[in-house]
């Protein structure tokens, strides 16, 4: 690019594979050595190398260490991140973001994910601390309510997996969260305001009030 630059040449580059040349040699060039150009008149085309074709293998099942020894042989580059996952053995590649067969040139980063091994049911002091929990693992989760007379509201109740079961990809863990004692709402028709507020209180139950005309009804 100097050279041509320095003698005022037009030029463009292309890439191609190459077994012989290494990457960022040139491979050819469209005007033979010792011909004689004008200034600016001919455009020399010049191929620069990729290196040789590398073909994806099938890294699903294989190892941290055999990924890693692959990718120097071929020269392209890693990035790993990791996940639990029950069915592949812990350390082993549950998929990377080239298929197997895809070609592609040194220097490619492949994204490789790693498996944590199976993940299995902690136990939890409360459900704020297992929804982060299942949030950062991607754990799929529903919520149940029920009036539970022993357990405060808010409160977990119970989950569908006991400390140390496994969980399976896919799976979704059912929690069961109290809504507290049931509670029997009293009958107000026909009370005065503060009638009413008594009973709501000694019910242990939330109000507020809201007001409409009646012919039928007396005020308040």
């Amino acid at each position: 690019e100097f050279y041509m630059k320095q003698h005022q040449l037009k030029y463009e580059f292309d890439n191609d594979f190459s077994n012989k040349q290494k990457r960022g040699l040139v491979i050819k060039q469209s005007i033979k050595p010792g011909k004689k150009v004008k200034i600016n008149d001919e455009t020399v085309k010049v191929t620069i190398s990729k290196g040789p074709k590398i073909k994806v293998p099938d890294f699903k099942g294989m190892s941290m260490t055999e990924v890693t020894e692959w990718a120097i042989k071929n020269k392209v580059k890693l990035e790993f991140s990791d996940k639990y996952d029950d069915s592949i053995k812990e350390n082993n590649v549950i998929s990377v973001n080239f298929e197997k067969g895809k070609v592609i040139e040194q220097g490619t980063v492949l994204k490789v994910v790693l498996s944590r091994g199976k993940l299995t049911m902690p136990k939890f002091k409360s459900f704020n601390e297992f929804r982060e929990w299942a949030e950062k693992y991607e754990i799929k989760y529903e919520e149940k309510h029920e009036f539970n007379d022993d357990i405060a509201i808010g409160e977990v109740i119970s989950f569908s997996y006991k400390k140390g079961d496994t969980i399976k990809n896919g799976d979704t863990i059912v929690v069961k969260i109290s809504d507290g004692k049931k509670k029997e709402v009293p009958n107000l028709k026909g009370l005065t305001k503060s009638e009413a507020i008594s009973r709501l209180e000694k019910a242990d139950l939330k109000y507020n009030f809201v007001y409409s005309s009646s012919n039928d009804v007396e005020k308040d």
